[in-house]
């Protein structure tokens, strides 16, 4: 059900762009590459049933290559082909042990925003936001307990679990739809160069955790876990 709402959305914002345009305008093109200096978190961490840990700011990055043309005075459309770096920090006491832990999930992204912006000639600000399609690339875990490797946990449910195994790209879907959200301003000093500078944010609505990995935890209640993330974006763009 959310994959249909995340293609719905794209496909509103495809078909909203002729209405919004503006006839006596002319569609800017531009292409571009930014980056992002951004606070990755996992909401609700799943541990397999053990003790959760407390979360600790785990800052990341992401870069990309972007396209997009303004087709009114104040209307746009951007997409981008980027990487993204997200994941968790956890640090805490578990079974009376000093425990640490840190998920590294790398991830293709594909976000079709729809912009709006106000201002002058030379800067203008602009709010985006639109569906982001996430490819997991990669999924890795550093799970410690006491200086060594977390050992072995017997769920109850589930039976003998490698809570600290290295590679778990299988515990995580493949996929995931995020709503994402920019904000900022953009900034042109010449007529074929333009800046942008602001914040960016992204909330994943599908479940984080692949269906084989949906433990329920301490209390005995599943919770979803969603990537999040939010930090600051710098970009540079050509326009034709």
């Amino acid at each position: 059900m959310k994959k249909s709402y995340f293609l719905t959305i794209s496909l509103l914002i495809l078909v909203a762009i002729p209405s919004l345009a503006q006839k006596n305008y002319s569609t800017e093109w531009y292409v571009g590459a930014g980056g992002n200096f951004n606070s990755t978190w996992i909401v609700r961490q799943n541990t397999y049933g053990e003790p959760e840990m407390k979360y600790k700011f785990t800052p990341s990055y992401a870069v990309n290559l972007n396209a997009g043309f303004d087709f009114s005075e104040h209307w746009g459309f951007k997409m981008e082909l980027g990487y993204a770096a997200l994941g968790q920090k956890y640090s805490d006491n578990q079974y009376d042990q000093p425990a640490n832990r840190t998920i590294h999930l790398n991830y293709f992204l594909l976000p079709v925003m729809l912009k709006y912006r106000v201002g002058s000639e030379k800067a203008k600000f602009y709010l985006m936001a639109g569906p982001q399609l996430g490819m997991l690339l990669s999924a890795t875990q550093i799970y410690q307990r006491n200086g060594v490797d977390a050992p072995v946990f017997n769920n109850p449910t589930h039976g003998q679990i490698d809570v600290s195994k290295k590679e778990i790209k299988d515990r995580y879907t493949g996929a995931a739809g995020f709503v994402r959200v920019d904000l900022g301003v953009e900034i042109t000093p010449s007529k074929h160069f333009m800046i942008d500078i602001g914040l960016t944010s992204a909330y994943s609505i599908t479940d984080l955790n692949s269906l084989d990995w949906r433990f329920n935890d301490i209390s005995g209640s599943y919770q979803i876990s969603h990537n999040f993330y939010a930090g600051l974006n710098l970009g540079f763009n050509y326009r034709f």
